[in-house]
Protein backbone atom coordinates (compact mmCIF):
# COMPACT_ATOMS: atom_id res chain seq x y z
CA UNK A 1 0.00 0.00 0.00
CA UNK A 2 2.01 3.22 -1.02
CA UNK A 3 -0.55 6.24 -1.10
CA UNK A 4 -3.05 7.39 1.34
CA UNK A 5 -5.58 6.57 -1.82
CA UNK A 6 -4.72 2.74 -1.39
CA UNK A 7 -5.54 2.78 2.29
CA UNK A 8 -8.80 4.54 1.37
CA UNK A 9 -10.21 2.19 -1.49
CA UNK A 10 -8.59 -0.86 1.21
CA UNK A 11 -10.59 0.43 4.14
CA UNK A 12 -13.73 0.92 1.45
CA UNK A 13 -13.53 -2.47 -0.13
CA UNK A 14 -13.12 -4.61 3.10
CA UNK A 15 -15.97 -2.43 4.69
CA UNK A 16 -13.60 -1.35 7.81
CA UNK A 17 -15.45 2.07 7.10
CA UNK A 18 -18.67 0.44 7.41
CA UNK A 19 -17.79 -1.18 10.64
CA UNK A 20 -16.00 1.98 12.22
CA UNK A 21 -19.12 3.90 11.18
CA UNK A 22 -21.67 1.12 13.11
CA UNK A 23 -19.42 0.97 16.48
CA UNK A 24 -19.50 4.59 16.26
CA UNK A 25 -22.94 4.99 16.26
CA UNK A 26 -23.24 2.02 18.92
CA UNK A 27 -20.92 3.35 20.91
CA UNK A 28 -23.21 6.62 21.25
CA UNK A 29 -26.03 4.87 21.93
CA UNK A 30 -24.91 3.15 24.69
CA UNK A 31 -23.42 6.31 26.22
CA UNK A 32 -25.39 6.79 29.33
CA UNK A 33 -26.19 10.19 29.81
CA UNK A 34 -25.37 12.79 32.78
CA UNK A 35 -28.21 12.19 35.66
CA UNK A 36 -30.34 14.72 35.91
CA UNK A 37 -30.22 16.18 39.42
CA UNK A 38 -33.45 18.66 39.39
CA UNK A 39 -33.99 19.02 42.95
CA UNK A 40 -37.27 20.16 43.71
CA UNK A 41 -37.57 21.65 39.97
CA UNK A 42 -40.26 21.10 37.29
CA UNK A 43 -41.40 17.76 36.12
CA UNK A 44 -40.74 18.71 32.62
CA UNK A 45 -37.80 16.91 32.11
CA UNK A 46 -39.15 13.57 33.33
CA UNK A 47 -42.09 13.64 30.96
CA UNK A 48 -40.65 13.60 27.63
CA UNK A 49 -37.50 11.28 29.38
CA UNK A 50 -37.24 8.82 26.42
CA UNK A 51 -37.84 11.21 23.76
CA UNK A 52 -34.87 13.57 24.99
CA UNK A 53 -32.70 10.48 25.52
CA UNK A 54 -33.50 9.75 21.24
CA UNK A 55 -33.11 13.17 20.57
CA UNK A 56 -29.91 13.27 22.14
CA UNK A 57 -28.50 10.65 20.96
CA UNK A 58 -29.37 11.68 17.37
CA UNK A 59 -28.00 15.35 18.12
CA UNK A 60 -24.39 13.70 19.57
CA UNK A 61 -24.69 11.34 16.21
CA UNK A 62 -25.25 14.52 14.15
CA UNK A 63 -22.36 16.60 15.92
CA UNK A 64 -19.57 13.40 16.36
CA UNK A 65 -16.83 15.21 13.68
CA UNK A 66 -15.50 11.61 13.50
CA UNK A 67 -18.84 10.23 12.61
CA UNK A 68 -19.69 13.11 9.53
CA UNK A 69 -15.29 12.52 7.97
CA UNK A 70 -16.82 8.55 8.07
CA UNK A 71 -19.76 8.71 5.91
CA UNK A 72 -18.42 11.86 3.75
CA UNK A 73 -15.85 9.05 3.06
CA UNK A 74 -17.75 6.47 2.32
CA UNK A 75 -20.52 8.08 0.17
CA UNK A 76 -18.10 9.69 -2.06
CA UNK A 77 -16.81 5.91 -2.26
CA UNK A 78 -19.80 4.82 -2.94
CA UNK A 79 -20.47 7.41 -5.35
CA UNK A 80 -17.15 7.02 -7.07
CA UNK A 81 -17.93 3.12 -7.04
CA UNK A 82 -21.30 4.50 -9.48
CA UNK A 83 -19.28 6.23 -11.53
CA UNK A 84 -16.65 3.41 -12.56
CA UNK A 85 -17.45 0.25 -15.07
CA UNK A 86 -17.65 -3.20 -14.03
CA UNK A 87 -13.89 -4.18 -15.28
CA UNK A 88 -12.83 -1.41 -12.72
CA UNK A 89 -14.83 -2.24 -9.54
CA UNK A 90 -13.99 -6.09 -10.55
CA UNK A 91 -9.96 -4.75 -10.65
CA UNK A 92 -10.83 -3.05 -7.19
CA UNK A 93 -12.26 -5.45 -5.62
CA UNK A 94 -9.46 -8.10 -6.57
CA UNK A 95 -7.15 -5.65 -5.65
CA UNK A 96 -8.09 -3.89 -2.52
CA UNK A 97 -10.96 -6.84 -0.68
CA UNK A 98 -8.12 -8.24 2.04
CA UNK A 99 -10.67 -10.79 2.53
CA UNK A 100 -9.54 -12.52 -0.68
CA UNK A 101 -6.99 -10.39 -1.90
CA UNK A 102 -5.22 -11.64 -4.99
CA UNK A 103 -1.20 -10.99 -6.26
CA UNK A 104 -1.00 -9.26 -9.48
CA UNK A 105 -0.73 -12.49 -11.54
CA UNK A 106 -4.14 -13.24 -10.73
CA UNK A 107 -5.70 -10.44 -10.51
CA UNK A 108 -4.21 -10.55 -14.59
CA UNK A 109 -5.27 -13.69 -15.15
CA UNK A 110 -9.09 -13.16 -14.00
CA UNK A 111 -9.45 -10.16 -15.54
CA UNK A 112 -7.82 -11.66 -19.02
CA UNK A 113 -4.97 -8.94 -19.20
CA UNK A 114 -1.34 -8.52 -18.89
CA UNK A 115 -0.11 -7.49 -15.54
CA UNK A 116 0.79 -4.46 -16.79
CA UNK A 117 -2.63 -3.68 -18.46
CA UNK A 118 -3.84 -4.23 -15.32
CA UNK A 119 -1.85 -1.76 -12.89
CA UNK A 120 -1.98 0.42 -15.73
CA UNK A 121 -5.85 0.82 -15.59
CA UNK A 122 -5.51 1.01 -11.18
CA UNK A 123 -2.91 3.71 -11.87
CA UNK A 124 -5.69 5.54 -13.59
CA UNK A 125 -8.67 5.00 -11.69
CA UNK A 126 -6.44 6.18 -9.10
CA UNK A 127 -5.62 9.19 -11.07
CA UNK A 128 -9.26 9.75 -11.60
CA UNK A 129 -10.29 9.86 -8.21
CA UNK A 130 -7.52 12.27 -6.83
CA UNK A 131 -8.62 14.47 -9.75
CA UNK A 132 -12.05 14.34 -8.68
CA UNK A 133 -13.86 16.61 -6.32
CA UNK A 134 -14.22 13.69 -3.49
CA UNK A 135 -10.50 13.84 -3.13
CA UNK A 136 -10.03 16.54 -0.59
CA UNK A 137 -6.99 17.53 1.63
CA UNK A 138 -8.91 16.02 4.58
CA UNK A 139 -8.30 12.27 3.57
CA UNK A 140 -4.93 13.11 2.95
CA UNK A 141 -4.10 14.24 6.33
CA UNK A 142 -5.93 11.08 8.05
CA UNK A 143 -3.79 9.03 6.22
CA UNK A 144 -0.74 10.81 6.93
CA UNK A 145 1.27 9.19 9.38
CA UNK A 146 4.07 10.92 11.88
CA UNK A 147 7.05 8.90 12.00
CA UNK A 148 8.67 10.53 15.02
CA UNK A 149 5.83 9.03 17.15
Amino acid sequence: MADAVDRLFSEFFTGLTERQLTYLKWEIRQRVGSSDENIGGSRGSRRNGQRDLVEGNLIREESNPMIQRLEREQRSMADFCMVLDESSLLLLHYRYDNRNRYPWYEVANKMCKSERQCRRQLHNIKQTFKDSVWYSQELITKYTYKRNV
